[in-house]
């Protein structure tokens, strides 16, 4: 307030001054200064600044006598100069001021009183009432010295409740009453109201309570819904998201599929039969792992064809993992040796492409013996790791798997035939529609439901050692040749005439040695397999030269069930020359 009058004052004066400057000082001077100060709190008075009256002249030639100094224009010193800059000026910097900050300053300063004491004025309203209406119910009804009547009236009040209440003991009348002692029976209708209220009031404020407690648990209790819901949206999504990278894996083995259809169907078929001996290579999972292969279209088996998104996974069968008589013949891990960033001095460098004896030694055979166009032994190529390169292409998985070796891994299979010549007639007939069945030579290990051909990885130098090894020896020779191996057979023959044996008595030959496609081979290791089959078309006592863990099988489906996927190919192939010999009667 005082800030407000000490504007009011100061722009009184100086609007007077500036739009009268040379008014007569006068009653009618303070007056009109002050008047138009205050009267600017409910209106706008600007008529002032809109010019003189028409009557108003101006000097023709202002007076320049001592006795009198004029700053107006014009004769009448109560004539306003209100077309003027500095009149607009002062008259509108105190409007601005009042109008728009003083006055709004103060409804904010009033406000901000009225809600302090907006609260406290009920209660101070109430408590006042409340003393009021205490203090008339416990005074007398009328002034001194009238107030003998009102002690009469009183008695005569008590003497009707003596009356009433000896009334009601002599009659034995039992009535059970409200609260005789009431708040009617000493307060007015409007205490008993005020008191009402109050409890209506505490009421109100409990329920309220109550009711935010409710609120607030129901909130709690829908937030923690909507936390379930998200959680269950997040495995939604992370279900989703499983789903998709499944859909997204099998678009890209149903892409491989297709690229595979389609290239098969442009090539012609010698193209489609070669690359069809590198199928097994490319099977998944690896072989007793859950390694899934890269998935290899037939298109993009050729090293030679460019493949920029070829990304195969990585395995190698630890050293330990071996049979114990092996793994002095197993080489080292050198893409785990690199990984882990040992020095190469300690890498083991192996000669590729030929026959080396280490200083332990043991003898490793790394020529291929894969005949390439020109008739000669393949020379393999090396990759960016130095390391052997599958030379029948990409097969979707790196390292070595579970061979031995890097490279060639070379094996001898021999496969053992002879016919079960039956002489009655029965009902059951071989798989070539014979009477008689042709058995083969099995063995087993580990467990008899794990069948395999006589034979296997070639560990020495007499590679022939290793179909040796299923038999019973009555010497301790070692088969260094082929032609040793077939003595061997050959003496368990027996010759139908004579004692010389014949071509048709017993027969060995030589199918195949090159590339063995298997599920074990790998893009820097693979199979290579020489296969022999040896034939007896008389009896043969070779059965005397098993060991426990080989005997005669009956040829059958089972079989093609139970051997491994690449010797059955083997097998296969031992039976085509049966028929391509007319063996078959």
């Amino acid at each position: 307030m005082k800030l407000v009058v000490l504007i009011l004052i100061a722009n009184g004066i100086a609007m007077q001054a500036i739009l009268y400057p040379d008014f007569p000082l006068s009653v009618e001077l303070i007056r009109k200064s002050f008047h138009k100060a205050f009267i600017s709190f409910f209106m706008t008075p600007v008529g002032e600044l809109k010019g003189t009256e028409p009557f108003c002249k101006t000097w023709e030639q202002k007076p320049t006598e001592g006795t009198m100094c004029r700053v107006s224009d014009y004769v009448d010193g109560r004539c306003s100069s209100g077309i003027a800059f500095w009149p607009y000026i002062i008259v509108f910097q105190y409007l601005l001021l009042l109008k728009l900050i003083l006055l709004t300053i103060l409804f904010a300063l009033f406000s901000n009183t009225g809600s302090k004491f907006s609260a406290e004025s009920n209660t101070l309203w109430k408590f006042q009432r409340y003393h009021l209406v205490t203090k008339f119910s416990v005074s007398l009804r009328l002034p001194p010295p009238l107030n003998v009547f009102s002690l009469v009236g009183i008695l005569y009040e008590f003497g009707i409740c003596i009356y009433k209440w000896i009334d009601t003991l002599l009659q034995k009348k039992i009535k059970k009453e409200d609260d005789m002692v009431s708040n009617e029976g000493y307060f007015s209708s409007w205490e008993c109201n005020y008191w009402k209220q109050l409890a209506q009031d505490y009421y109100d404020k409990e329920e309220y309570k109550k009711k935010e407690e409710e609120f607030t648990q129901k909130e709690s209790d829908l937030i923690g819904k909507l936390l379930d819901d998200v959680n269950l949206k997040e495995d939604m999504i992370y279900r989703a998201k499983s789903q998709i990278a499944q859909l997204e894996a099998d678009i890209g083995y149903t892409h491989a599929h297709l690229e595979t259809l389609k290239y098969r169907k442009k090539k012609d078929e010698e193209q489609r039969a070669s690359l069809s001996l590198h199928s097994l290579s490319r099977e998944s999972p690896y072989p007793r792992t859950k390694i899934q292969r890269f998935p290899v279209p037939d298109k993009y088996v050729p090293w030679e064809v460019m493949w920029l998104h070829y990304e195969p996974n990585t395995y190698t069968m630890s050293k330990s993992d071996f049979m114990s008589f092996l793994q002095q013949y197993v080489d080292e891990d050198i893409l785990m040796m690199k990984q882990r960033g040992v020095n190469k001095d300690e890498i083991p460098v192996y000669l590729w492409n030929m026959e080396s004896t280490d200083s332990n030694g043991v003898y490793r055979n790394r020529k291929s013996w894969i005949i390439d166009s020109r008739a000669q032994l393949l020379t393999y190529r090396l990759d960016l790791d130095d390391l052997p390169r599958n030379p029948m292409g990409r097969t979707g998985l790196r390292g070595k798997g579970a061979l031995p070796r890097w490279g060639p891994n070379h094996n001898v299979f021999a496969v053992i035939t002879r016919w079960q010549r039956r002489t009655s007639k029965s009902s059951e007939h071989s798989l070539f529609g014979t009477s008689d069945l042709l058995e083969f030579v099995e063995t087993f290990y580990m467990s008899k439901k794990d069948i395999s051909l006589p034979g296997g990885f070639a560990w020495s130098e007499n590679h022939y050692q290793v179909i040796q090894s299923v038999f019973r020896m009555t010497d301790e020779s070692t088969w260094i040749t082929a032609d040793d191996m077939i003595q061997f057979f050959k003496q368990h023959a027996t010759a139908t005439t004579g004692s010389d044996l014949s071509e048709k008595d017993f027969k060995s030959v030589k199918i195949y040695c090159g590339y063995m496609d298997d599920q074990l081979n790998t893009d820097q290791a693979w199979k290579e397999v020489e296969l022999w089959h040896i034939h007896y078309n008389t009896y043969t006592s070779i059965f005397r030269a098993f060991k426990s863990n080989v005997k005669w099988r009956v040829l059958s489906e089972d079989v093609f069930i139970r051997l491994p996927y690449g010797q059955t190919t083997l097998l296969q192939d031992a039976i085509r020359t049966l028929e391509a010999k007319n063996e078959f009667e």
